[in-house]
């Protein structure tokens, strides 16, 4: 019985591990979420991409510089830090439509889901609505350019 104990308990605290640090690999976690340096004008729940080391921006689908996005802005713990999360259900939306895909949009740091389709734009799947204010997040680093 001590063994078993012994063995939820070790369960348990791998789980709660892995939802706080990152998802498990043969090679021990990936992360979920990352720490960014970004500019003020970035704000929760924007669609972000790396512009260099630590540091993001609002991701723009009319710029392929501004690609490919890495996550969406889940924390501001103030106005030049945010955490970004990777992968996962991202919560506090308004007005998705459960069961589309979004992509990054041609209005910086937003998702749409209607592709965009100007030439020279940029089409990146960022995830899917799973209820009108959850983000099932799964970013596709493979985007095309029009």
């Amino acid at each position: 019985m001590k063994k078993l104990a012994l063995a939820i308990a070790l369960c348990s605290s791998a789980l709660a591990l892995s939802q706080t640090t990152g998802l498990p690999s043969r090679k021990g976690y990936i992360p979920v979420q990352g720490v960014y340096t970004v500019p003020g004008t970035v704000f929760l729940l924007d669609v972000v991409y790396a512009t260099g080391s630590g540091a993001a921006d609002k991701a723009d689908g009319t710029n392929p510089a501004k690609v490919p996005a890495v996550g969406i802005v889940v924390q501001k713990p103030d106005s030049t830090t945010a955490v970004v999360q990777y992968v996962g259900e991202v919560d506090g939306f308004g007005s998705l439509v459960p069961g589309l895909v979004y992509y990054v949009s041609t209005t910086p740091g937003q998702l749409t889901s209607t592709a965009p389709t100007a030439n020279g734009s940029v089409v990146q799947k960022v995830g899917v609505a799973k209820t009108a204010t959850v983000l099932m997040l799964s970013v596709d680093t493979m985007y095309t350019v029009l």
